[in-house]
């Protein structure tokens, strides 16, 4: 509600006039409406089939338009088809909306209870689950209202975690940040978890040191292979993998000198075998 203003008295009834700015940014007026009917405030949040005035008592008319950047649009009333939509000089206007059916509101207020149990249990995947069905539908009662809270603050708790786990990260704990990382992804369905931790994960993958953690990762798996592969003499195969475990390590690091020596050593064993 952008202006509510029912102050003049009769006579002056067709000066009291209410506002209300869409979603859309187009404007509602109810204009001539009844001296002090006006039943919300500037600040309200309105909803269809919501009563907000009375037409003027003086005149028994109301006078509605839609505004976009101040210029009239016309428009049609779906509750009256018959006449395309635009009501006839004589008739009294009575709107086919009656708000919110109960059985929604009760289906609000059950599926925010869920949310609630589960948010308090810090099960808070499931609480988003639910605090999302519980705003599905606008209606201005304390269960929505409070549903929309809980969403930020699950989103909250979830983002504690996702950078709980950047931090294990930047700490060089890559084996834990990674382990979480993918826990989370599993727990978290919410579309936007998703999208906040597999970005997360970008960044972690982008990081150079997490790079040269990985790459080592997987040269633990190709050690086992290389060794392999010397048992059962198979000393092309031990020698290549040995050689592109060369490119994983620094030249100061233990393990490229190991890997020299290593190769040193198969390269005698194959050329005595050949």
């Amino acid at each position: 509600v952008t202006l509510a203003h029912d102050a003049e008295p009769a006579g002056k009834e067709n000066d009291n006039c209410l506002r209300i700015r869409h979603a859309d940014g187009e404007e509602s007026v109810y204009a001539h409406i009844g001296s002090g009917t006006s039943l919300v405030k500037v600040g309200d949040k309105v909803l269809a089939g919501q009563k907000i005035c009375q037409g003027s008592n003086e005149s028994q008319h109301l006078h509605f338009v839609i505004w976009k950047n101040m210029v009239d649009y016309p428009c049609r009333f779906i509750d009256y088809a018959a006449t395309n939509g635009v009501p006839q000089y004589g008739a009294s206007p009575v709107s086919g909306n009656k708000g919110t059916p109960q059985e929604v509101i009760e289906q609000i207020k059950s599926d925010f209870a869920k949310g609630e149990a589960a948010f308090k249990a810090g099960k808070f995947d499931e609480a988003l689950k639910f605090f999302r069905l519980a705003t599905q539908r606008e209606v201005l009662i304390e269960a929505y209202e409070s549903a929309l809270a809980r969403i930020e603050e699950c989103k909250a708790e979830m983002e504690k975690e996702i950078s709980a786990a950047i931090e294990e990260a930047r700490k060089g704990d890559y084996s834990g940040a990674d382990k979480r990382f993918k826990e989370l992804k599993k727990r978290y369905g919410d579309k936007e978890a998703q999208d906040r931790i597999e970005k997360a994960l970008i960044e972690l993958k982008n990081d150079p040191a997490f790079k040269e953690w990985a790459a080592k990762q997987i040269a633990q798996r190709a050690w086992i292979d290389a060794k392999a592969a010397e048992e059962k003499e198979d000393w092309d195969k031990a020698l290549r993998i040995y050689r592109d475990l060369l490119k994983v390590y620094k030249k100061e690091d233990a393990e490229y000198k190991d890997l020299k020596k290593k190769i040193q050593e198969i390269e005698i064993k194959k050329g005595l075998k050949d």
